[in-house]
């Protein structure tokens, strides 16, 4: 979607998990991916880092909202919220927030770094690999917040390139053994 500006910042209270189904974009169906998604943290005290879009005029708030909404409330099972974004440049600024519910039919839940890792290595979907979405987004959070450490994204990141390489090694095992 078109917008005006684009600010990095952070919200609070919430953690990006990979506990997304994704059959449309990143998996198929009976093989889905995984996706990032944002969880509300109980303890209140997580901060997670992305980028806040701001949109100017109804034409391209009502193209925003309309690819939004299907994307994250019709097809994802998202609800939403308005959450204050922090930035170095402005004064707190309110952001809608999509959040991953457990009722919808893609949540997967709270999986292991190992087997979210392998469900990653091993999916792809119409847009691309699995693999490709999860290093994007752990390359964007290095390049523009190189002092945010994220636990969850670089320890996934760090577990799907293991099994990449094991999964290569296999493979380069099997073609000189003649399998």
């Amino acid at each position: 979607f078109g917008f005006s500006d684009k600010i990095v910042g952070k919200i609070l209270g919430y953690r990006r998990r990979f506990y997304q189904g994704n059959t449309t974009h990143r998996g198929r169906p009976g093989r889905p991916g995984r996706v990032a998604t944002l969880m509300k943290d109980a303890s209140g005290r997580s901060e997670t880092y992305g980028c806040a879009y701001r949109l100017s005029g109804k034409e391209q708030i009502a193209a925003a909202l309309e690819h939004l909404n299907m994307r994250e409330s019709t097809l994802g099972g998202y609800s939403l919220s308005v959450e204050d974004f922090y930035s170095a440049e402005f004064a707190p600024i309110p952001a809608l927030v999509y959040t991953a519910t457990p009722e919808n039919a893609q949540f997967t839940g709270e999986q292991s770094i190992e087997d979210l890792a392998d469900i990653i290595a091993n999916s792809s979907g119409p847009t691309g690999t699995n693999v490709e979405y999860l290093f994007r987004l752990a390359e964007w959070q290095r390049e523009f917040l190189p002092l945010v450490e994220d636990d969850h994204l670089y320890e996934l990141t760090r577990a799907t390139k293991s099994k990449l390489l094991a999964k290569e090694q296999n493979s380069q095992l099997r073609s000189t053994s003649g399998y």
